[in-house]
């Protein structure tokens, strides 16, 4: 997401005609995708603590992040590259319905998701070329230079348009996953029915 401040081709004698209407599209461009961001981000985290606060009552076998940590993994500098998808990758694993019982160890079994890696590789690689973009956006001194930021925004914002689509496709086969443990687990807690006697 390039934001590029007038002040970065201030010099008329090296701005083209139009580069003041690049300049402000741009400017545009990056307060719609930050509010876009803002917002998607807040759903997301609201939805991964709602999810992991559910792995208790599903008998998931000691979750080692607690709801708030899960969360508040992604705010720390440099542990935030690895420990989110730790974390989600958790929640996928012990959101298995096919594990049954709160057993130690069991949970093992049900293995991780090749699509939470993708996601967080594609969120990585987008965010390392969102900022390459900006800062051959603020040390551009001509029009080509500005075109050149502008075609490194374009792979960095369609990696992140990747990265949302598989995030979606995480949030809903999270959701599914433990829908699926929540009916199972449900049955398996109901009563057993009454004996029932054949008429003489």
């Amino acid at each position: 997401m390039i934001v590029a401040l007038p002040e970065t081709i201030a010099d008329e004698a090296v701005q083209p005609e139009g580069t003041n209407w690049f300049v402000l599209a741009q400017v545009i461009n990056g307060v719609l995708l930050l509010l876009l961001f803002v917002g998607t981000a807040i759903f997301f985290l609201m939805w991964l603590h709602e999810a992991y606060v559910k792995l208790d009552a599903l008998g998931a076998y000691k979750p080692e992040y607690t709801p708030g940590w899960a969360v508040g993994w992604f705010f720390i500098p440099f542990a935030n590259l690895v420990m989110p998808y730790k974390v989600v990758d958790e929640l996928w694993v012990k959101s298995d319905p096919m594990l049954k019982e709160p057993v130690e160890e069991s949970w093992q079994k049900g293995g991780s998701s090749s699509l939470v890696g993708w996601w967080w590789g594609c969120w990585i690689v987008s965010n390392i070329a969102n900022r390459a973009a900006n800062r051959l956006s603020s040390d551009a001194e001509t029009a080509d230079q500005l075109f050149t930021a502008a075609k490194v925004e374009i792979v960095a914002d369609a990696l992140t348009i990747v990265a949302a689509v598989l995030a979606i496709m995480v949030i809903r086969g999270i959701d599914r996953r433990q829908e699926m443990r929540e009916r199972d687990f449900q049955a398996s807690s109901l009563p057993p029915p009454p004996p029932t006697f054949a008429t003489q």
